[in-house]
């Protein structure tokens, strides 16, 4: 677990704020705003900012596994990846 919810956006590939899935979203430790992002609720656009001051205040919560930031709930995800190369099993590279 990062010690802090900025260790945990630098290595984030989507959020789940309040339980909304938010693959767009900017972390910018030097900028104001520190946080921004934006998900589709489905016909309404949401967003939401958060500054270096709030993310530094929130609070991780192990029970539910997410970080208690004022009134929401955020949870920082990572994506697993894959590639394009064939494996060698099964391969005849002798063609």
């Amino acid at each position: 677990m990062p010690m802090t919810l900025c260790e945990a956006l630098q290595g984030a590939d989507l959020l789940l704020i309040d339980d909304l899935h938010a693959w767009q979203f900017h972390y910018a430790p030097s900028g104001e705003p520190a946080l921004r992002i934006d998900c589709q609720d489905g016909s309404q656009a949401r967003h939401w900012q958060f500054n270096q001051a709030e993310l530094a205040a929130a609070q991780y919560d192990p029970g539910e596994d997410c970080w208690r930031l004022g009134s929401h709930r955020l949870q920082c995800l990572g994506a697993f990846t894959g590639d394009n190369l064939d494996s060698a099993e099964g391969s005849d590279s002798s063609a």
